[in-house]
């Protein structure tokens, strides 16, 4: 198929920042693409036609959506992942200006089941506003692990909203990004980017290459004071230097969604760490200011518990911030095999 040989073969690679002892390296791919008519099509037509032949015997149609997460599922095993940090729009072009209002989906398909797991997905009357300084999406996946025992595809359907009613909505970029995750280019225990450029950006995803790992569902509690606060949860995986944002509410200074049972609405729950290795939560809490808001900046709080991996079962941990404790509860999962 024509355009995935463009996507898989056809990389230009750049170091962009390589980390001494042990720490991963960076790099940054981007993808040669020749094609700049495609990206009035969500789907290249190859693409969709491809898929459709290969995959419909087996009952996986190309809108289809995965489930998750995996916790406990039969027939699972240690198995490598990708654990993606960010995605981002670069590279502005084709007449936009910052802001803009993006809506649309950014998924990952893998050998599990070739279905959409949704890192961003948002309607047109959710958008979310991108300025020159924080190009970056409000991830709100992946919601089960992204296996890489074979290829994975980042598929990427994005349109700028309208700021008028006689301004049209625009397709921002609608591409794929190939990570072969076999071969001279799999970088394993290595943070990488992998950008796609188009007429109007180019979109880039930060992830990495886990070699064995298990699947973490995170569940975070308020146990006990006050539930009102403005701050930001994160994880991250021992010898990963890149955060897992679980929530984050400091940078419009509002307060973190919290449910009547005390547990916090995180904007994704699910994180893959090595099977001999440590999950780290940490909680920060915004300082308020003299109005009683938050400045977005100072920190009034902060605490981390640590996980050791498991194959199975539950762990929890107190994190204790002083005017209120949470529980966060991790749920372990090997990766299925179907």
């Amino acid at each position: 198929m024509a355009a995935e040989t463009s996507v898989s073969e056809a990389a230009a690679i750049l170091d962009v920042a390589v980390a001494g002892d042990g720490e991963a390296k960076r790099q940054l791919v981007v993808v040669d693409d020749d094609d700049s008519d495609s990206d009035s099509e969500p789907n290249p037509y190859e693409y969709r036609v491809f898929f459709e032949w290969l995959w419909d015997y087996y009952g996986c149609k190309i809108d289809d959506v995965t489930r998750g997460p995996t916790y406990r599922t039969p027939g699972a095993r240690i198995s490598p992942c990708v654990e993606v940090y960010s995605c981002r729009v670069i590279d502005l072009t084709g007449g936009l200006e910052w802001p803009i209002d993006v809506f649309g989906f950014v998924a990952a398909r893998d050998g599990l089941d070739r279905k959409r797991n949704y890192i961003f997905n948002r309607p047109r009357g959710d958008a979310q506003t991108l300025t020159a300084e924080d190009p970056s999406f409000v991830l709100t996946g992946p919601i089960r692990a992204i296996n890489c025992s074979q290829r994975i595809e980042f598929e990427v359907d994005l349109k700028v909203r309208g700021k008028t009613q006689s301004d049209r909505d625009k397709v921002l970029s609608a591409r794929y990004i190939v990570y072969e995750t076999m071969g001279p280019n799999c970088m394993v225990g290595q943070v990488r980017s992998k950008a796609r450029p188009g007429k109007r950006c180019s979109v880039e995803v930060t992830f990495a290459h886990l070699a064995g790992a298990v699947e973490a569902a995170i569940e975070v509690r308020v146990v006990q004071g006050s539930s009102g606060f403005c701050g930001r949860i994160v994880a991250r995986t021992d010898g990963y230097d890149d955060d897992v944002v679980l929530a984050d509410s400091s940078n419009d200074g509002s307060v973190l969604a919290v449910a009547d049972d005390g547990v916090i609405k995180l904007a994704r729950s699910v994180a893959v760490v090595e099977s001999t290795g440590v999950l780290k939560i940490h909680a920060i809490i915004a300082r308020s200011d003299s109005s009683g808001g938050y400045d977005g900046v100072g920190v009034a709080a902060e605490d981390h518990a640590e996980f050791a991996a498991q194959r199975f079962e539950s762990s929890c941990r107190t994190l204790d911030l002083g005017f209120c404790k949470m529980l966060a509860t991790v749920s372990w999962s090997m990766i299925p095999l179907i």
